[in-house]
C-alpha cells in the first residue's frame, strides 16, 4: 500500500475482473444492504433505514445537499459566469442555513435524527473541506463552518467516529 490519494468511486468485481458500478449514490446503498455479508458488525450505523419517513427525510435532504452543496460549491469555484457563480454561491450558504436551523431546531446530533445516515455521509465531504480550502479556493467565503455552531458540532461529531478520521486527508484538496 502506498500514501497516494484516491478518489475516483469504483465498485470492481475482482473475480470477473469488471467494474460493477461506478456511480457513488448507488455503490453507497450497495454496501449499505449488503454490509453484514461483507462483514460488518451487528452494531454499525444502517445508512439508508427500512423506515419509510425516515428514507423520504434521507432522499430529501440528499437532493438539497447534492444541489446546494456538493454540486454547488464546484459551480460557485468554477464559474466563469458572474451569474451562475452568485446563483451557486447564494445556494450553498441557503442550504447551509437550512442544515443549521435543522440541527438547532431540536438539538439532533444528526441531520435525520439519533442516527448517522447516508445524508450525514454525503454532507461530510463538503463540509470537511470548507473552512481550510473552499472557503478561498472556491469563493466561498460568507462565512465558514465554525460560524455555524451546530454545524461545527455535527462536522466534530462525525469526525469522531471510529474510522473517519483515518479514512481522508486534505492534502490532495489544497
Amino acid at each position: 500500500e502506498g500514501s497516494e490519494e484516491q478518489s475516483v468511486p469504483i465498485l470492481f468485481d475482482k473475480k470477473t475482473k469488471r467494474i460493477v458500478n461506478n456511480e457513488s449514490a448507488e455503490i453507497i446503498r450497495m454496501l449499505d444492504r449488503c454490509a453484514l455479508d461483507l462483514g460488518a458488525s451487528e452494531g454499525r450505523p444502517q445508512l439508508y433505514p427500512d423506515d419509510v419517513a425516515v428514507r423520504a427525510e434521507i432522499d430529501e435532504l440528499n437532493q438539497r445537499i447534492y444541489v446546494g452543496i456538493n454540486n454547488g460549491a464546484y459551480k460557485a469555484g468554477f464559474s466563469s459566469d458572474q451569474a451562475v457563480y452568485g446563483k451557486a454561491y447564494r445556494g450553498y450558504f441557503g442550504t447551509l442555513e437550512m442544515l443549521e436551523a435543522k440541527l438547532a431546531s431540536d438539538g439532533r446530533p444528526f441531520l435525520t435524527g439519533e442516527h448517522f445516515t447516508e445524508a450525514d455521509l454525503r454532507l461530510f465531504p463538503t463540509l470537511y473541506r470548507h473552512d481550510p480550502v473552499y472557503y478561498v479556493r472556491m469563493k466561498l467565503n460568507a462565512a465558514k463552518i465554525l460560524d455555524y455552531p451546530h454545524l461545527w458540532r455535527w462536522l466534530c461529531r462525525v469526525y469522531a467516529l471510529p474510522g473517519v478520521a483515518d479514512s481522508g486527508s486534505l492534502v490532495h484538496c489544497r
